[in-house]
């Protein structure tokens, strides 16, 4: 099991939302002995704001010479990556647990994971030297157009009921 725990008070030890975000966390390892927990302290390590070089570093796909965003470019990818996995596990639950409206979850989802496409498409467009694939544009467009039209054809899809009435 993962938890992933963020503080972001300025207030530090004398912060109550601290206190209690610990707390939470050390009813949940003792609940819990295999829990992984991640721990963001965003006011003692805060992200870098966006300058010229991370604009630069995103729009080109280029490595930022400066070791500072480099850095920063990281930690922020894995920040992301940790919400968005947050996020993901939260509609899941609220899927599965509870009668919250469906097409509230699809729109919340949809948008939720609306930037992953376009985390694939740099992924298939970006230089090899940069972890990419180095596809061109249009042929990335097309692998992502057989992928979709793949899923639609090959994931059976028919009306069902809620897992929970089931």
């Amino acid at each position: 099991m993962k938890l992933l725990h963020v503080d972001s008070s300025i207030l530090g030890a004398g912060s109550v939302s601290r206190a209690l975000s610990a707390e939470i966390v050390a009813t949940q390892r003792r609940l819990h002995p295999g829990l992984e927990a991640t721990y963001r302290d965003l006011a003692a390590e805060p992200p870098l704001h966006l300058s010229p070089a991370h604009i630069a570093a995103w729009q080109t796909k280029a490595m930022p010479e400066e070791e500072g965003v480099r850095r920063d470019l990281a930690d922020g990818e894995a920040m992301i990556a940790e919400l968005f996995a947050a996020g993901l596990a939260v509609l899941a639950g609220a899927y599965y647990w509870t009668d919250v409206s469906r097409v509230l979850l699809f729109w919340a989802a949809f948008i939720l994971t609306r930037p992953l496409g376009a985390t694939v498409g740099d992924f298939l467009d970006k230089p090899r030297n940069h972890g990419g694939l180095a596809l061109s544009r249009p042929i990335a467009s097309a692998v992502i157009a057989v992928l979709i039209l793949a899923a639609i054809l090959l994931l059976p899809q028919r009306a069902g009921t809620h897992p929970s009435k089931a």
